[in-house]
């Protein structure tokens, strides 16, 4: 027995009414593969590129200063050139003269044992020790006046 042709091709079609659609379970799996391998990139990327990044900031902070250091070097040579043209003798004398300054004379200029011998001329003046008054009052340690009385 045989079926007739027709019969064979027309066939109802199955309905889909009946299946109930299944979550897939695979998507969570690969979108987590995904986002572990992105964050392992970006730890490995971040672990060799942030010191690299540092390297050359360093070394572009290095370069800027030894500009600065060559500047300031020559600033300073400028600067002792100027300094040793300041304190040479005739652009001090010049100077001198315009401020109405002159040379000190034989009896001005003394060495300081010389000034301590010539001011204490044998009257036991010792270092440290307050020099004799001009107007000749003599004022005692113990805190009276030049008449004896206590302030």
């Amino acid at each position: 027995m045989m079926r007739p042709l027709q019969s064979v091709l027309v066939q109802r079609q199955p309905s889909n009414r009946f299946l109930v659609r299944l979550p897939d379970r695979r998507m969570p799996r690969a979108l987590l593969t995904v986002l572990v391998m992105g964050a392992a990139m970006v730890l490995v990327l971040s672990l060799i590129g942030w010191p690299r990044l540092k390297s050359t900031s360093i070394h572009y902070d290095l370069i800027r200063l030894r500009d600065d250091v060559s500047l300031l070097t020559k600033q300073e040579h400028s600067l002792s050139i100027e300094l040793e043209l300041e304190r040479a003798p005739t652009r001090l004398e010049a100077r001198a003269a315009r401020l109405g300054l002159v040379p000190p004379g034989p009896l001005r200029a003394m060495s300081m044992s010389q000034a301590l011998a010539s001011a204490g001329a044998g009257a036991g003046l010792e270092i440290g020790s307050a020099p004799p008054d001009p107007q000749g009052s003599a004022v005692s340690d113990t805190g009276s006046g030049p008449d004896g009385a206590h302030p």
